[in-house]
């Protein structure tokens, strides 16, 4: 059996996963990680495990690496993880060798894939050229990564963290004290997504529709008074923003005149939970 866990906000990661899944053929199952399924009984997988996240300020989701912590594998099970970044794939893969590690497993090969980024809570959108240079590298990447996992095999992964100054030319702005994360120290410790939440709200663009709501991976987001509310658990993912039908949802000021991005292979009906 074959088994590909996926983290998704705005598709990026689900089109590889399903992209990697036609190579494999129909011995291979997708599972999405987010609300539904992290608090559900979990059966030991065995054979090939798969594992497409996004990288978010450095590091993986929150709900994935609890997720994986409560996960039982088998030993012998070939575990494989591709990080799907926007330029910033930081520690991710050497996170999720120490993830295998406390399971006394290895994680046999650890793969990365560059994607338009979606960080729009901190910068603009890439410029339409540029995602479609992205995204036309993904079918011979796809064809790299199945190639390797048929065979079963070893790839090491890796540390990269870009420099101040490169934080600076893709425009990021800097938090004071910022220093690359530890390795050793929880996801996400690079900008604490509870905290950004307290500052999203909607302009009057919006309907009330609630597609923020059904896109949200952790079900952290309710309707009141036909306006969204945020609850406490944001995972970064910041689908809300990027599926929104008005572009309505923003962070303080600073994303009123930035563009959205979702993956243009991956339709609305497909995030939907």
């Amino acid at each position: 059996m074959h088994r590909i866990l996926y983290f998704t906000g705005t598709g990026n990661c689900l089109r590889v996963a399903g992209l990697l899944k036609e190579k494999f053929g129909d011995d291979t199952d997708l599972l999405r990680v987010c609300s539904e399924t992290a608090g559900a009984e979990k059966e030991e997988i065995s054979g090939t495990l798969g594992i497409v996240y996004p990288v978010y300020s450095g590091n993986m989701p929150i709900m994935l690496k609890t997720f994986l912590d409560e996960l039982s594998v088998d030993p012998q099970t070939y575990v494989y993880a591709v990080a799907v970044h926007g330029g910033m794939p930081g520690r991710t893969s050497v996170y999720m060798e120490s993830v295998f590690q406390q399971k006394q497993m290895k994680l046999a090969a650890s793969f990365q894939i560059r994607l338009p980024h979606n960080g729009i809570l901190l910068f603009d959108a890439e410029p339409e050229a540029r995602q479609k240079l992205w995204l036309s590298g993904l079918p011979a990447r796809i064809l790299e990564i199945s190639d390797a996992v048929k065979e079963e095999m070893l790839v090491a992964g890796g540390s990269s963290f870009p420099s101040l100054k490169k934080m600076a030319e893709l425009g990021l702005k800097i938090p004071k004290g910022f220093a690359p994360p530890n390795v050793q120290t929880a996801p996400n410790t690079l900008f604490d997504p509870a905290l950004r939440e307290k500052d999203f709200w909607t302009d009057d663009r919006c309907s009330g529709c609630g597609i923020c709501v059904k896109v949200c991976p952790a079900a952290n987001i309710q309707i009141r008074e036909g306006k969204p509310e945020w609850l406490g658990h944001c995972e970064n993912c910041v689908a809300c923003f990027q599926w929104c039908p008005e572009q309505s949802i923003q962070y303080k000021e600073e994303t009123k005149e930035r563009r959205r991005y979702h993956n243009p292979d991956v339709e609305l009906k497909e995030i939907l939970i």
